[in-house]
């Protein structure tokens, strides 16, 4: 392959199975949902062969906008719970 950029794939084969988003040493429940999903989407931007600097400026938003979502949830309502139910907590 002529095209192939042996520069990228040499970061990418050198930082394989680092983690990448370790925080204090444990990620919570919010961090792993959010990193999930972002697995997920930078595999479909791949796939629609967006470059490096679009998935991951993409993916640094959204990932912004999820967090902020599961952390304001957390103070939120569950689901199925009455009103009254959340204020006896």
């Amino acid at each position: 392959n002529p095209d192939f950029n042996y520069g990228e794939y040499a970061t990418i084969r050198n930082q394989a199975g680092l983690n990448s988003y370790k925080t204090s040493g444990f990620a919570n429940v919010s961090q792993l949902v959010c990193l999930a999903n972002l697995e997920n989407l930078n595999a479909h931007f791949f796939q629609e062969e967006l470059s490096q600097p679009e998935r991951l400026q993409k993916l640094n938003q959204i990932a912004i906008q999820q967090m902020g979502l599961l952390l304001e949830n957390r103070a939120g309502k569950w689901l199925g719970e009455t009103s009254d139910e959340k204020n006896e907590k």
